[in-house]
């Protein structure tokens, strides 16, 4: 592939994942959810700058749109994407341990759960449970 067509491949992943994105933001606009931030940076005490797609700082809840492309090609099923190669997959698995030990509740979602509005769904019960238990440890 020329390196014209890899950057193209590589524009239209990305417009693609964006979409999803998008689409996540706004279901959680609609659903009228905390105040989230995008791309938020974490893990800068340890040396890292990873990111969240979305993230609820206050809250410690971080979710992540996962880009894995699943194709039938002749017959077999065939992953791609960087979370299917062995070195993306290892990188996520650092990635995601770190948010842990910093305290993060990461949900991970795949596109068609976005689309299906299981992700909102989840999203929307976790915060609900975690502003409660917040409360319940205040007092209130």
């Amino acid at each position: 592939m020329n390196d014209l067509g890899g950057m193209l491949a590589i524009q239209d992943k990305r417009a693609k994942r964006e979409r999803f994105e998008d689409l996540f933001a706004f279901h959680c606009k609609s659903f009228k959810l905390p105040t989230f931030e995008r791309n938020h940076r974490f893990a800068l005490s340890i040396g890292r700058e990873w990111r969240f797609d979305f993230a609820w700082k206050q809250l410690a809840i971080a979710v992540e749109i996962e880009g894995l492309v699943v194709r039938r090609i002749g017959g077999q099923i065939v992953t791609m994407g960087r979370h299917a190669n062995p070195e993306g997959f290892r990188e996520d698995c650092r990635k995601y341990a770190a948010a842990a030990l910093l305290g993060w509740t990461v949900l991970r979602f795949e596109q068609d759960m976005v689309t299906k509005g299981e992700a909102i769904a989840l999203t929307q019960r976790l915060i609900h449970q975690r502003v409660a238990d917040v409360c319940t440890k205040r007092g209130g």
